[in-house]
């Protein structure tokens, strides 16, 4: 990693780290609504389920089973919450960076060609916080040579001089479920993925040993926010479709 690198890795993790702080801060307020929640869902089920005008018949049990039930849940949501904590890190983010730099501007020429789009400043950045589904947030940093993407604790990069075209697809999830007394199934949309496909015999295609790699967003939102970065900041964006 040359000096030019470092030094834009070291500003890139400081505004990592604010960005992080604000989704642990995000993930915190939450905490208390979801242990307070389950205990009020829990009790409210025992009373609804005894009768409001059996109150008093039904008090035992909910005190003895509705309660104690709730406040599991509750205690429950706060180990996760603590063991998330425990597990994430700006660390473990540093080294995916680090490692993400090993991997995909090992090449001097690649790290030349980054920093000089750093320096010029010719880039955008978008940040999704999505709090209830990743344990990091994710970063998308898209150029016209390089783009950086970082999502679930893990670093890529990009090079666009070896795509071939881009594209949205989304994504779907098979759920089943009772309707009346039937047992349904059917997709359902979980985010859109860009779809990036590299020149046969490319740099990029030789690295991961195939030529088409994903990049996942939560909503078609977010999908549209990193779609027009792109086509703001690459003039090949046109050659794409």
């Amino acid at each position: 990693m040359n000096g030019q690198l470092k030094t834009w890795l070291d500003g890139e993790l400081k505004e990592y780290e604010a960005l992080f702080q604000e989704f642990r801060r995000k993930v915190k307020k939450n905490v208390p609504l979801w242990m307070a929640l389950s205990v009020v869902l829990l009790v409210s089920f025992g009373v609804l389920g005894g009768g409001i005008d059996n109150l008093s018949e039904t008090l035992p049990n909910i005190l003895k089973i509705n309660l104690p039930v709730g406040c599991g849940i509750a205690a429950f949501i706060w180990l996760c919450f603590w063991i998330q904590g425990k597990s994430t890190s700006m660390k473990k983010v540093q080294d995916a960076y680090e490692k993400g730099i090993d991997q995909f501007l090992k090449r001097e020429t690649d790290q030349e060609l980054f920093c000089k789009q750093i320096k010029e400043g010719n880039y955008g950045t978008v940040n999704f916080l999505n709090t209830k589904t990743e344990s990091y947030p994710t970063r998308f940093i898209a150029g016209p040579d390089y783009w950086v993407h970082f999502s679930s604790g893990f670093c890529r990069f990009i090079r666009t001089e070896d795509i071939e075209k881009i594209y949205g697809t989304e994504e779907t999830s098979r759920v089943s479920y009772n309707a009346g007394n039937k047992r349904v199934s059917q997709n359902v949309a979980v985010g859109v993925s860009l779809v990036i496909v590299y020149r046969d015999g490319s740099l990029s295609a030789k690295d991961i040993g195939e030529r088409e790699e994903r990049i996942f967003f939560q909503s078609g939102n977010q999908f549209r926010q990193a779609l027009d970065m792109i086509a703001a900041h690459c003039p090949r964006y046109g050659s794409w479709h």
